[in-house]
């Protein structure tokens, strides 16, 4: 089975998608590494905290360190939020050579801000909710493990703006990277509709999946 490499704008479904391919793949989120990284409190965890409150995105060398750890061959996975570089998109490469499908969520700006802005997560369990589209059924309290929900800092509409030309500026060259790797034989890209709900994004990639295994 191949790899799937997810592209798009923070909040366009990417991660709530992941989560659906549990069963077949690991997903790795360096996102989600370098959260771990700043619970820790360490000096570096502080580094990066004060990084991504900004809006702006750690080095390539941390992120690829951070997925090159834990990475092993026995495993299928989704890389979700990385690359976001060209750089780390070549990095990739030497990791899982071409076997792999890149899957671009296409989503509409505007409906993005609001699926941010009132974002809230389960620090415990991973589930995500929205304020507006999908609240809890006790406000602010999971659904499913009962834990008490968060918002991250950086989903505040100053910093969401600053996070959406930072991903322009970068994930324009990395797209053309994968459409051409594509047009000579290494990989594959695909663009889906990501305004959709996630049960339609799930079955269309996997049936993209099959076709391109």
């Amino acid at each position: 089975m191949k790899n799937l490499i997810f592209l798009g704008y923070p909040g366009s479904g990417k991660g709530t998608i992941s989560k659906l391919f549990e069963a077949s793949h690991k997903q790795i989120s360096p996102g989600d590494l370098l959260r771990k990284e700043i619970k820790t409190g360490s000096a570096l965890g502080q580094q990066i905290a004060s990084i991504i409150d900004r809006g702006n995105f750690v080095s390539d060398q941390m992120s690829f360190a951070l997925v090159k750890q834990n990475i092993t061959e026995n495993h299928h996975y989704i890389f979700d939020g990385f690359p976001r570089t060209l750089k780390q998109a070549e990095d990739l490469d030497s990791l899982i050579r071409d076997n792999y499908v890149v899957i671009n969520f296409l989503i509409d700006r505007v409906k993005l801000v609001e699926r941010l802005i009132y974002r809230y997560s389960c620090p415990n369990c991973g589930l995500i909710f929205n304020l507006r589209t999908n609240p809890s059924k006790e406000l602010f309290i999971c659904d499913n493990c009962k834990h008490s929900l968060s918002r991250r800092n950086d989903d505040n509409i100053e910093v969401v703006q600053t996070r959406f030309d930072n991903h322009e500026k970068m994930v324009l060259p990395i797209i053309s990277y994968y459409k051409e790797k594509a047009t000579q034989g290494y990989g594959s890209y695909f663009e889906i509709d990501s305004n959709r709900s996630p049960e339609l994004i799930y079955e269309e990639i996997k049936n993209i999946l099959k076709t391109n295994n």
